[in-house]
């Protein structure tokens, strides 16, 4: 507010004052872009292997995020497509399932990740806040159960959503 007002004062100085004898004018543009926020995302998949053990088994996927802007953004992750009750699971098949849970630690149970109600499917689990620029955020896949009666190829779909 008072560079606004200084501004005024001093057009005000130079229009009243008698020593101009004569005035030319131009037009001065100003511009500017202003991007939006931006987020881009990609993921590696994560295989368990051929003889998963339960609680012992992991398997890394990594999740690259590139994102504008200054706050820090949040990964939320869906249920899968063969969810069981409050477990992820894998199905093959023949419709039998396996658990296992998606975690940040790559030792031990205790950093699960889901989207505490982005998408009302893991309300339970919080997601993973990470900050903007290009980040690399490991998630590890770990086998949880180990139904004997269950064989073949297992798989599971989880969606990963960026919330900027």
């Amino acid at each position: 507010m008072r560079c606004r007002s200084g501004l005024v004062l001093l057009m005000g100085l130079l229009l009243s004052s008698g020593a101009v004898a004569s005035q030319s004018g131009a037009t001065l543009a100003i511009t500017a872009e202003v991007p939006g926020d931006r987020c881009s995302i990609q993921v590696t998949d994560a295989d368990l292997g051929n003889d998963p053990q339960p609680s012992v088994s992991r398997a890394a996927a990594v999740i690259t995020t590139d994102c504008s802007g200054a706050a820090p953004v949040v990964l939320a992750f869906d249920a899968g497509r063969n969810r069981e009750h409050y477990y992820r699971a894998m199905v093959n098949d023949r419709g039998q399932t396996v658990r296992y849970a998606l975690d940040t630690e790559p030792d031990a149970i205790g950093g699960e990740v889901g989207d505490r109600g982005f998408g009302d499917t893991f309300p339970f689990i919080d997601p993973l806040t990470v900050q903007p620029g290009l980040q690399r955020t490991t998630v590890y896949a770990v086998f949880l159960s180990n139904n004997t009666n269950a064989t073949g190829r297992f798989s599971d779909q989880v969606t990963v959503t960026v919330h900027y």
